[in-house]
């Protein structure tokens, strides 16, 4: 098939819009950052045994459809040809996650904590979003605290018989932890809705106080049940054939899991070669032994701080011509922690980057106090805000212009392979163009997170094959990034639980970098147009993005179109 019928161009789109309402609805809650949905008002997580019959059928009728529809060639030149042969395979790829996350990486069954995110998780993704909370909005909130002991009833029914030992010890610790309150969560959430009775209106107080402390004791009695009446199994990886499959079909990535690994390997030690130089440069012309910048003693000199860095970026890349930088562009700002989010930041990530909304909110980040135990992150973050603004800055900017692309595939559709791997790409190419050279302290942090980031394409693939426990990850984590104990044990369970997620920092940077150097060597390159478009299209895979802008056909064999 050489040409293309407009109906195929009408059923595809027919096709991914009727999964993405679907999927918006289905969708489990997670913490991390980048596949986040707008939800529906009222909407809340069914993992009942009737609803996942239901997501199983609906599964498949999306599976037919797709393989029903018609697929050109892919080696032309016809860019309408290109368009659509990325845009099938990118509905593809979103129907297969949804089938890998129902019976591959069936978290909903073998995950305690799975249902940690999908009920006091889902009311922290309420709270997250700055502005007022009037009527409406605490309505929400109150829905959700009440949904809390349903939904846990129904995880209790799933989990029998198919939850693991690892999984279910780490559940118990975040419950019992906590974010450090000494009374675990039921403390946490009693803190969490305490601090926000004082902002919502009156007469909705007693119910907000009411169905949190239902929430608090629901959350507690999980805890319980799950530490001594839920029979586990040991922790099963995915192995290398699932992990395969999803290389091919979901990541669409066409490297081997070796190739991967490769990659991660060298790009470590050149990581960690480079520190040492710049490092020891760094102490022997300074004379300090700590490369850090000292920890501001209060929350609003950081913030401060960062909405200066934010408009220094947004020249510099201008200035240096790497990155459109239009007024409308919407702005990352970091703001001071409110007392209702603090209890309850270790649900997920404290920034709030609107992806439908994100032509007309601004995107912000929640500040932690700077008196309590920080985080590998936040630590870094608090001495430098701009070593969390060349990332999660980049990731706001980037989702703001993919979410305006004209094709609505490419606004719904994500994966972590091209946002991730945008964002870190843009801390070495923002170091590499000059952006930290009047600041070595913080240049060594980024070799910390370079270390970091290509350590993780190693963790995460052996995670995956069952070549390393979560344990044994974390040790890694802490003593090679390094990094404090409890962020590494977060992150090797983060890695445990979503296979494929920890690698994208890395190899996503490495694919980028080869389209580049391709890229540049084709007539009237430019520089700022290669990002702008690169940025444009920052939801889509890399290698979708090389076959499209350079008609390079080589890797499509080797993933699913």
């Amino acid at each position: 098939m050489t040409d293309l019928a407009p109906e195929a161009r009408e059923a595809l789109d027919g096709l991914a819009g009727d999964y993405w309402a679907w999927r918006t609805l289905e969708q489990p809650r997670t913490d991390d950052d980048i596949p986040r949905v707008e939800r529906v008002p009222g909407w809340r997580p069914d993992w009942s045994a009737e609803a996942v019959t239901r997501y199983r059928v609906a599964v498949e009728g999306f599976e037919t459809r797709w393989a029903d529809l018609p697929l050109p060639g892919a080696a032309t030149d016809d860019p309408d040809i290109r368009t659509y042969v990325v845009d099938h395979a990118l509905v593809g790829s979103a129907i297969a996650r949804a089938r890998f996350e129902l019976d591959v990486n069936n978290l909903w069954q073998t995950d305690p904590a799975f249902y940690i995110d999908q009920t006091i998780g889902v009311v922290f993704d309420l709270l997250r979003p700055e502005g007022p909370f009037d009527t409406a909005r605490t309505g929400e909130v109150i829905g959700a605290l009440r949904n809390v002991a349903v939904i846990l009833d129904e995880g209790r029914a799933n989990l029998v018989g198919h939850a693991r030992t690892e999984l279910a010890g780490l559940a118990v610790e975040t419950l019992t932890s906590a974010g450090g309150r000494p009374g675990g969560v039921r403390e946490a959430v009693t803190d969490a809705i305490g601090a926000l009775a004082g902002v919502v209106p009156g007469e909705l107080r007693d119910d907000l106080v009411a169905a949190g402390a239902g929430a608090a004791e629901a959350l507690e009695a999980y805890r319980t049940w799950i530490e001594h009446d839920l029979a586990t199994t040991p922790w099963e990886p995915i192995g290398p054939g699932e992990f395969e499959r999803f290389l091919r079909e979901i990541a669409l990535n066409p490297a081997t899991p070796a190739e991967l690994q490769l990659t991660g390997r060298l790009e470590l030690e050149r990581a960690e070669a480079f520190s040492v130089i710049e490092s020891r440069g760094h102490r022997l012309s300074s004379g300090r032994t700590d490369p850090r910048d000292p920890l501001p003693t209060e929350v609003a000199a950081v913030c401060e701080r960062q909405h200066v860095q934010e408009a220094q970026l947004r020249r510099f890349y201008e200035e240096r011509g790497l990155l459109s930088q239009p007024a409308s562009l919407r702005h990352y700002l970091l703001k001071p922690m409110p007392a209702w989010i603090e209890p309850l930041q270790w649900l997920g990530v404290t920034d709030d980057l609107a992806w439908e909304k994100a032509s007309s909110q601004e995107a912000l980040s929640w500040q932690p106090p700077l008196d309590a135990p920080l985080g590998f992150f936040d630590d870094a973050i608090s001495r430098d805000p701009m070593t969390g603004l060349i990332h999660e800055g980049a990731h706001s900017q980037q989702i703001a212009l993919s979410a305006a692309h004209p094709d609505e595939i490419r606004r719904h559709y994500y994966d972590s392979g091209a946002n991730e791997g945008i964002a870190y790409y843009n801390e070495e190419m923002l170091a590499r163009a000059g952006l930290f050279d009047d600041n070595p302290n913080s240049a060594e942090t980024i070799h910390a997170f370079l270390r970091l980031r290509s350590l993780r394409v190693a963790i995460d693939i052996r995670l995956a094959l069952g070549e390393i426990s979560i344990d044994q990850a974390a040790r890694e984590l802490a003593e090679r990034v390094p990094m404090d104990e409890a962020t590494a044990q977060w992150e090797a369970s983060f890695f445990a639980k979503t296979p494929g997620q920890g690698m994208t920092y890395q190899v996503g940077k490495s694919q980028i970098l080869r389209l580049l150097g391709e890229a540049a060597r084709r007539p009237g390159f430019e520089l700022q147009d290669f990002h702008d478009r690169l940025w444009l299209n920052g939801n889509v895979p890399i290698a979708l993005q090389r076959y499209e802008l350079l008609g390079a056909v080589d890797e499509l064999d080797r993933i699913r179109l």
